[in-house]
């Protein structure tokens, strides 16, 4: 069967090259990063839902969304790429991930963080997120290494 060509989580951060079991960038295991590219759009839709759930399971623990709408209408303004995950945590994540260090209230991007963390910049708040989905994701998935 032929690959095909549905959207890889690819952020152009990859750390695989240096080495790591897992991408900081898009959190991808070093194998699913090399053959992505051969893979099936099952098998590319699989990793891409794993990696939602997983970014949606961590990123609830630090932040909610409070205004909907509100995360849609800027992350429009501030043209990010089409999401290719339907979470809205997702959408808060990718935005954290860009803008962090110029967001000064989360609330004007319809965020919240949870009550732990509110003393948290919007960049430390990022960098915690970022850091426990690196963690949990190289503690609890194994690639899939043998879908060619």
């Amino acid at each position: 069967m032929i690959a095909t060509h549905l959207e890889s989580p690819c952020i152009g951060i990859c750390s695989t090259v240096y080495g790591d079991d897992v991408c900081r960038g898009c959190k991808r295991h070093y194998l699913e990063v090399i053959n992505w590219n051969g893979y099936l759009d099952a098998q590319k839709k699989s990793i891409n839902l794993r990696l939602e759930s997983q970014i949606e399971m961590v990123a609830s623990k630090f932040i909610e969304i409070t205004h909907q709408d509100r995360l849609k209408s800027q992350l429009d303004q501030v043209a990010l790429r089409p999401p290719i995950y339907n979470s809205p945590l997702y959408w808060g994540y990718e935005l954290l991930r860009l803008k962090a260090k110029e967001i000064n209230d989360l609330t004007v991007f319809g965020l919240r963080a949870q009550p732990a963390y509110e003393a948290l910049s919007a960049n430390e708040l990022f960098t915690q997120i970022d850091d426990e989905l690196y963690r949990f994701t190289s503690n609890s998935h194994r690639p899939l290494e043998n879908l060619k």
